[in-house]
């Protein structure tokens, strides 16, 4: 194995071991109590009919131990479900937002 190669798979393989330690760090198990009690996620489409809500935010937890947002952010994404959310000024908030949005998004559609 050449050299770039062995130090490109290294880099691959610290940067997965990275996202890994990082989401350990994570709790997302207020998220998805919020989330599966949100009245409103029958507004998105595709859930109730070709997603059940608990398996919509089981996915959408796992976006967000994917994800590079803080448990700071993935608190603001449990108060968005929740309607609990006090400051929509702060940065923090519109990571975590866009953020819960493409979620969503994702999450939403049908496996192809």
């Amino acid at each position: 194995m050449g050299t770039f190669v062995r130090l490109a798979f290294s880099g691959a393989v610290l940067v997965g071991l990275a996202s890994a330690a990082h989401a350990e760090t994570l709790n997302t198990d207020g998220f998805l109590a919020a989330c599966v009690a949100d009245d409103t996620l029958d507004q998105i489409e595709g859930v109730g009919t070709t997603i059940t809500p608990k398996d919509f935010c089981a996915c959408v937890a796992g976006k967000i131990l994917e994800s590079e947002l803080t448990q700071d952010q993935v608190d603001i994404v449990t108060k968005i479900h929740k309607y609990d959310v006090e400051d929509t000024a702060s940065d923090d908030y519109d990571t975590a937002q866009q953020a819960n949005m493409g979620f969503e998004e994702a999450c939403s559609k049908p496996a192809e």
